[in-house]
């Protein structure tokens, strides 16, 4: 077997997410307010994600996806929600102003017998059931996880993500 590409995960699939990081930072906003739903049905269907709103949703639904423990999640979403604010950014994780369902919730799925809450959203990724190290999700996820600088560089700089297919 010959390996024509690197670093590419691949599946009998035809659906394709390129995301594209930012090269330079950002400026900072001005009383800018970021809801964040954790939802989208980021599928195969063709769509480029360019905005605050949109690749915040995208990076939320990565995240829950490697998210470890509830106190995990809690202390990652103050993390983004105070740099955030460091540039001017008021960030609210919740699907809707009211505050009545969190972006990302814990819950024990009906087929899990270990009894353990895992983190859900009501978004969806494809193939994102199962992150892999050398994949650009996993990556994005990583980044909301560890590095809400560099997060805030991938929301408000020049990234953006395009979802694709190969059935023309």
């Amino acid at each position: 077997m010959k390996t024509i590409r690197n670093n590419v995960f691949e599946t009998n699939s035809s659906s394709c997410h390129s995301i594209t990081f930012s090269t330079g930072y950002p400026d900072d906003q001005k009383d800018y307010q970021l809801l964040v739903t954790g939802d989208g049905d980021f599928g195969w269907g063709y769509d480029k994600l360019e905005t605050p709103a949109e690749k915040m949703n995208y990076a939320t639904v990565a995240y829950a996806c490697i998210c470890a423990s509830e106190d995990e999640c809690e202390q990652v979403l103050s993390e983004i929600k105070r740099v955030f604010a460091t540039h001017g950014v008021n960030v609210n994780f919740s699907e809707n102003d009211v505050g009545e369902q969190q972006a990302i919730w814990f819950e024990v799925d009906e087929w899990d017998k270990s009894g353990i809450a895992t983190a859900h959203t009501s978004g969806y990724i494809d193939h994102q059931s199962q992150p892999h190290e050398s994949d650009n999700c996993e990556r994005l996820a990583k980044m909301f996880r560890d590095d809400p600088d560099e997060l805030y560089s991938f929301v408000f700089g020049d990234a953006y993500i395009i979802i694709d297919n190969d059935n023309g």
